[in-house]
């Protein structure tokens, strides 16, 4: 018995270390698993540097009259599985865009409202709601609003969609399938302009993070103006509950605020914390903020980043990154030209950061090692990966 025992215990252990692909499609700017979009969205300053972001979980009928950014020179983006807005959202959304600003929706499928005002079609026969593998996993850019046709390999899920009925009067195409299937395309509105996408896994963590495909991303954004000033990442739509779900009230507590009893109590304890707050906020000493040292958020971006390549154990291509992000650090931050990492690199680093010229030198010597290597193992990544860190930590 004790020797089953041990040998269940056993097997627990191990089965406990296998790691797991994870599937959850959130599409949320939060999630760093797969099919998040948290590279996306940290990414957005960098493609956009003169740029601000806001999360908006507000109707276009609540925030457009509300802020400045229906004047002009802002970007509204949209990552959901399912684009269904209202007639009157639909047409704030079209003010918003004629005001000089850009529309970006990345969503499979559209209702009615949008299909019609859109005047497209959805190929939704092929909509695999199941977020099957792609069977060819080769998308494009194409030319001639790109300088030519780029091809990038899609791993993981597809929706497999396509845009039907494109008047190309109006509508250019930006991007299509290895079939031809049309997946992105652009148009004018007066001052502002609308771009479309029906594949929201190609903005995702798995997808950006495969080979080359921050390519995609990078060229994508190439075409929002450069004098964008705000970006607005929306989170309205992606939660929003379809009209034909039966939701009247989409409150996680509609269960047991229907019993009558509880809902007394209820609104009964909120009244009463909301009594205890306000008679007791004058009593308290006004708190002093603290305030914090400046916080690293490039050591914080390369832990992100880090973390999902590690993930998928494609230990060179993190070095690679690691060595790529580095070199762009030193540029930005210490004006040193990084073409040729000799001695005058070498001397020039160590003053301006004050690390030895000892340290420097190790720190040129692995990223020559893992510019050449073929292949790095995981211990490998672990030394090189402490040599970085250390000298961020040094430098903050």
């Amino acid at each position: 018995m004790a020797i089953l025992i041990a040998v269940v215990v056993l097997l627990i252990l191990v089965n406990s270390k296998k790691k797991t692909f994870d599937k959850r499609v959130s599409l949320s700017y939060k999630q760093d698993h797969p099919y998040g979009t948290k590279v996306l969205h940290q990414l957005i300053p960098i493609l956009l540097p003169n740029a601000t972001v806001e999360i908006n979980k507000q109707s276009p009928l609540e925030w457009y009259y509300k802020n400045d950014t229906a004047t002009k020179n802002a970007l509204f983006i949209l990552v959901t599985q399912h684009f269904n807005p209202e007639a009157g959202e639909m047409e704030l959304l079209n003010r918003f865009v004629e005001n000089g600003n850009s529309l970006f929706i990345i969503s499979p499928t559209m209702n009615e409202i949008a299909l019609n005002y859109f005047d497209i079609n959805v190929g939704n026969e092929n909509f695999n709601n199941n977020n099957q593998f792609a069977t060819k996993p080769i998308v494009y850019l194409n030319k001639p609003v790109f300088f030519k046709d780029t091809a990038y390999t899609y791993p993981g899920y597809t929706f497999s969609n396509t845009f039907k009925n494109i008047d190309t009067n109006y509508y250019r195409i930006l991007g299509t399938s290895i079939d031809e299937d049309i997946n992105f395309i652009t148009a004018s509105n007066k001052k502002g302009n609308i771009y479309l996408h029906n594949n929201p896994f190609l903005f995702t963590n798995y997808f950006l993070l495969h080979k080359n495909n921050i390519g995609y991303l990078e060229k994508t954004f190439a075409l929002f103006p450069t004098t964008t000033k705000q970006v607005i990442w929306d989170e309205y739509f992606i939660y929003k509950l379809n009209k034909n779900e039966e939701a009247k009230n989409p409150s996680p507590l509609r269960v047991l605020l229907s019993i009558k009893a509880f809902r007394w109590a209820f609104w009964l304890a909120i009244a009463i914390l909301t009594m205890y707050l306000l008679l007791n906020v004058k009593r308290n000493q006004r708190t002093i903020p603290v305030i914090e040292k400046p916080k690293n958020e490039s050591l914080d971006f390369v832990k992100t980043i880090g973390k999902l390549y590690y993930e998928k154990q494609d230990h060179l291509n993190l070095a690679q990154k690691m060595c790529t992000y580095f070199l762009e650090h030193i540029r930005s931050k210490y004006f040193i030209n990084t073409s040729n990492l000799n001695n005058t690199f070498i001397e020039q680093l160590s003053g301006k950061s004050g690390v030895t010229q000892a340290e420097v030198e190790q720190l040129v010597s692995s990223i020559q090692a893992i510019q050449i290597a073929n292949q790095i193992s995981q211990q490998q990544l672990n030394f090189y990966y402490q040599q970085f860190n250390q000298f961020y930590k040094n430098t903050a």
